[in-house]
């Protein structure tokens, strides 16, 4: 099912860039980064515990910089995107 999720993992990482959440850094691979996110988002977790897991895994990868969604703000995004 990650497959069905890459779309939005893909718009996902696009918002959270766009709107100034997400910091990637400069060689950041980001056809990878979501490929990698959507088998992420393809656990079966309640809205706020994905996207607190959310934040916990982006903070992780070492292409990412920084990041300045809260857990609210995921979750509401990731609500959006998800369904």
């Amino acid at each position: 099912m990650a497959e069905a999720n890459r779309f939005p993992a893909d718009r996902i990482l696009d918002e959270l860039v766009e709107r100034r959440w997400l910091e990637l850094r400069g060689n950041a691979d980001r056809a990878q980064l979501a490929e990698r996110m959507s088998r992420m988002l393809d656990q079966p977790l309640e809205p706020h515990q994905r996207a607190a897991t959310l934040a916990e895994w982006l903070m992780g990868q070492d292409s990412v910089a920084e990041l300045f969604a809260s857990d609210d703000d995921l979750a509401s995004l990731l609500e959006q995107k998800l369904h």
